[in-house]
């Protein structure tokens, strides 16, 4: 999930210990990683070759509370007001969607100017088939969210991102972007340069009518 938005860049470290960072930062954003799960096993993904990036690491020993994450976080929002905050790293954030409801939450209680984005691999309606996601990460004050599509159809998908899904990953992947559509501000969806067809992927985001960004 770290290639996101942030694969070839160097964040700096914040909250960091033998376990691994939580926060981190990277030019006006801070960034918080969560998890190392995911349910793809995409064949570009960064941490396929690193523990981290500029000699940051990334990977957990353990999964940080939302109170101490919240409390690490809190720590660098002291008199900040236009900050973004990012839920990303090496993992999928939305396997502990609970964790980033209720620190968006409290964000939004104490600094309800800042921003926050959720970076995800878009399979939320397979993690939660009963729960309307897009609905809650609205109702928790998400601003905005980013969706890796990846690929511009399901069979390049599958053979790209190997999800534990399996090949209707896809396809739930777009009723996903669909419903956050209806409910969350800002929607974008994103593509790894040099893997899809970046012409028919555009063309897809612009059918749902969401932003679009190769990175």
């Amino acid at each position: 999930m770290f290639g996101e938005s942030c694969a070839g860049e160097e964040p700096s470290m914040i909250a960091a210990s033998a376990k691994g960072a939580v926060v981190y930062r990277y030019k006006h954003s801070l960034y918080l990683n969560i998890t190392n799960e995911c349910t793809n096993d995409c064949v570009f993904c960064v941490r396929k070759f690193t523990r981290g990036i500029g000699g940051y690491d990334l990977w957990l020993q353990s999964e940080a509370s939302a109170d101490v994450i919240f409390r690490e976080l809190s720590k660098e929002l002291d008199g900040v007001t236009d900050e973004e905050i990012v839920f990303c790293g090496y993992g999928e954030p939305l396997i502990r969607l609970d964790t980033i409801l209720e620190v968006t939450g409290e964000v939004k209680k104490s600094h309800p100017n800042i921003k926050l984005r959720v970076n995800t691999n878009g399979q939320a309606k397979l993690l939660y088939p009963t729960r309307n996601v897009a609905k809650e990460l609205k109702d928790a004050g998400v601003d905005s969210i980013s969706i890796s599509m990846n690929a511009e159809n399901s069979k390049k998908y599958f053979e790209m991102c190997r999800p534990k899904f399996g090949r209707a990953t896809y396809e739930k992947i777009i009723e996903f972007i669909k419903e956050c559509k209806e409910h969350i501000p800002e929607v974008r969806v994103s593509v790894v340069g040099g893997y899809a067809n970046i012409v028919e992927c555009e063309r897809i985001a612009n059918e749902l009518g969401v932003g679009f960004k190769v990175r």
